[in-house]
C-alpha cells in the first residue's frame, strides 16, 4: 500500500525551457521556505529520460507546458504531470498558452492533472493551493470538481486541431447549450472512423455515447473525459441510448 504524502514536500522541482521564468519561480520558492531544484537545460525525448531526473522521495514537482519551445523536451509538460500523478508525486502544471491547448494537449492528459496554473496567476498561495489540491487527491480525497460522472455526450461535429483530431459535444448533464471540445484520441482505436461514419448515418447529425466526465468542475477548462462506452446503435435517440444502458446495467 502506498503511504500517503502528509504534507507539502520541501524540495520542489522546477522544470521549464525558459531560464529568465524559471529563475524568478527559483526565487519564489526559496521566498516560500522551499528547496528549489531546477531543469532547464540538457534535452529529454522521452517523458521516463526526465522522470530519471527527479528523486522519488520528499519532492514536488512545478512543470511548464510546451517544454519544446526551448527545446528542453520533446513532449509536453502535462504529459509528465500524469506520468508524476501515477508515481504519487504531486506536481502542478504551469501554462501561458492555456486557451490554445486546453481542448487538446492539456485535456488528452486532464484526468491526471488536478491542478493548472496560468502563469498570470502564479503567486504562493496559488502554488500551496495547487500542491495541497494535488496531495488530497493522490490520498484518494477527490474534490467535487474532480469526481468523475457518467453522463450522456452528444456529438455533432469532428474536426483537426493542429495535429489533434477533435470533436466538439455536448454534455446535457451540465449545460445543453455550451459545447466542449476533446481529442478523438482519448475514446481509443477506430473512434474516429466510428465517429465519422455515425455522424454520416444520422438523421439529425448527431450520435450519442457515454463517458465518465467530471462535470462539477467550475469551467469546462477543467473537464476530462474516460471510460468511453458506444451504444448498440449510434444513431439512437439520447434518451433511447440511455434507457437502454440503463436496461443492461440492471
Amino acid at each position: 500500500m502506498t503511504p500517503q504524502i502528509l504534507q507539502i514536500p520541501r524540495n520542489i522541482y522546477i522544470i521549464d525551457d525558459n531560464r529568465e521564468l524559471a529563475e524568478d519561480l527559483r526565487d519564489r520558492i526559496v521566498d516560500m521556505d522551499f528547496n528549489p531544484r531546477l531543469i532547464i537545460d540538457g534535452h529529454y525525448k522521452f517523458v521516463p529520460n526526465l522522470l530519471d531526473e527527479i528523486e522519488k522521495g520528499d519532492c514536488g514537482v512545478l512543470c511548464d507546458h510546451r517544454l519544446q519551445h526551448g527545446r528542453l523536451a520533446e513532449f509536453y509538460g502535462s504529459q509528465l504531470v500524469a506520468a508524476l500523478y501515477d508515481l504519487k508525486l504531486p506536481a502542478l502544471l504551469l501554462t501561458q498558452f492555456s486557451e490554445q491547448d486546453v481542448d487538446t494537449t492539456i485535456r488528452k492528459y486532464r484526468r491526471k492533472i488536478p491542478s493548472l496554473i496560468a502563469r498570470s496567476e502564479i503567486d504562493d498561495n496559488a502554488i500551496l493551493e495547487g500542491l495541497s489540491k494535488c496531495i488530497k487527491e493522490l490520498n484518494g480525497d477527490f474534490s467535487d470538481g474532480r469526481e468523475p460522472h457518467r453522463c450522456l455526450i452528444e456529438i455533432n461535429y469532428i474536426d483537426q486541431d493542429g495535429d489533434d483530431v477533435v470533436v466538439d459535444a455536448f454534455i446535457p448533464a451540465w449545460r445543453s447549450a455550451s459545447a466542449v471540445r476533446f481529442p478523438v484520441e482519448l475514446m481509443g482505436l477506430g473512434a474516429e472512423e466510428r465517429i465519422r461514419k455515425g455522424l454520416q448515418e444520422s438523421e439529425d447529425g448527431i450520435i450519442h455515447i457515454f463517458a465518465e466526465v467530471n462535470i462539477g468542475a467550475d469551467i469546462s477548462d477543467e473537464f476530462y473525459f474516460e471510460n468511453f462506452e458506444w451504444p448498440n446503435n449510434t444513431n439512437e435517440s439520447a434518451l433511447g441510448s440511455f434507457l437502454s444502458s440503463m436496461d443492461v446495467r440492471e
